[in-house]
């Protein structure tokens, strides 16, 4: 794994977090809104798939050896209209009871991505300046 790969990927975990927080605050603005869909975004299976079909990114020694990765990961999140949820009577199908659970856990992995991110460049730091030698 090459130096900057664990800070992209929590970088994008960050994008992905931040374009999810502000589809569920439009999904909770527009709760009363006839026919409104939810909408959410669609990272975790995709960083889940990348993961199980790439494997670990382990360092080899030729390239031909299992487990060498050298090809770009495309993590782009994708934005979905739910349209297989249950709807009321207006068409709408937003609750808000999901909604503000959904706006919780997003809170969560945002503040832990956040975190490691700073770990991650308080690391580099250390390891810059000798140590703290």
């Amino acid at each position: 794994m090459r130096l900057n790969d664990n800070i992209n990927l929590l970088s994008k975990s960050l994008d992905a977090y931040s374009i999810r927080q502000k589809l569920i605050n439009n999904n909770i603005s527009n709760s009363n809104t006839p026919n409104y869909k939810r909408k959410d975004i669609k990272f975790e299976e995709i960083l889940r798939k990348i993961t199980i079909e790439n494997g670990m990114n382990i360092k080899t020694t030729h390239s031909k050896h299992i487990g060498n990765n050298n090809g770009k990961v495309d993590l782009e999140p994708k934005v979905i209209v739910d349209k297989n949820t249950k709807s009321r009577l207006d068409g709408n199908n937003v609750d808000i009871d999901v909604e503000m659970a959904e706006l919780s856990k997003n809170y969560i992995k945002y503040n832990v991505a956040s975190q490691q991110i700073t770990s991650a460049f308080k690391r580099y730091k250390s390891a810059i300046s000798g140590g703290g030698r």
